[in-house]
């Protein structure tokens, strides 16, 4: 899938050369960079990828790139911008014909841990990112979910007023919710990912529905 980007994160604050019929060439050169330097970022780590390393592997001079990005860094934060637009781009698909609320949030989560299944390299530069830039605010990724935050608690307080769940504010579930997705995702990328995340999302969606304790004990425990 292209995506037509006019966000400064992507083009490194840049406005790419060319006349405007060339827009599409130009969008699809900026694709290539991307996605050439994402594998690099990832195979080689970031203190150890270039520019210029960017430049030989897609076989064009090393003016090239900084026809998008003005420095390694630019590029770097446009590689996890464009993974994560990527990211939000596949969710918004699985789930835009969903026909209830609770296929939303399973067809939601499982196009989460799909795409990163797929995009290993991004939880790669994700983790590049705090190593190397510590004193960065917030990250790329708690970024993405303070702009997805407002959806998806809008939808948590729907099924509460609904009597569906329980008497506890869409905020606090959100941040329930998103912390069991992004533990899954990290300690599957730490342990060497021997497990495919999407096989996380009926065990994590069981719990979060139904909770560890049987029936029994719920009854008693009331």
């Amino acid at each position: 899938m292209t995506y037509m980007h006019n966000d400064s994160t992507i083009t490194g604050g840049r406005r790419p050369p060319g006349r405007p019929k060339d827009m599409a060439h130009l969008h699809r050169r900026r694709e290539d960079i991307l996605e050439c330097a994402t594998k690099l970022f990832a195979s080689r780590g970031f203190r150890n990828t270039d520019l210029k390393s960017v430049a030989d592997q897609l076989g064009v001079a090393k003016g090239t790139i900084y026809n998008y990005f003005d420095t390694k860094n630019d590029l770097f934060f446009a590689c996890l911008a464009y993974g994560m637009q990527r990211m939000r781009a596949s969710i918004d698909q699985e789930t835009a014909d969903a026909t209830s609320t609770f296929q939303l949030l399973e067809r939601g989560m499982h196009a989460y841990f799909a795409f990163f299944d797929a995009n290993p390299d991004l939880v790669e530069l994700l983790v590049q990112e705090r190593a190397e830039f510590k004193t960065r605010e917030t990250s790329t990724y708690f970024q993405h979910v303070e702009q997805r935050k407002a959806r998806w608690v809008d939808l948590y307080e729907t099924l509460r007023r609904d009597g569906i769940f329980r008497d506890i504010p869409g905020e606090k579930i959100f941040e329930f919710v998103n912390h069991q997705v992004y533990g899954a995702l990290f300690a599957n990328y730490f342990s060497g990912r021997k497990q495919s995340l999407q096989e996380l999302t009926a065990p994590i969606l069981d719990i979060f529905y139904r909770g560890v304790l049987s029936e029994k004990e719920q009854i008693q425990g009331t």
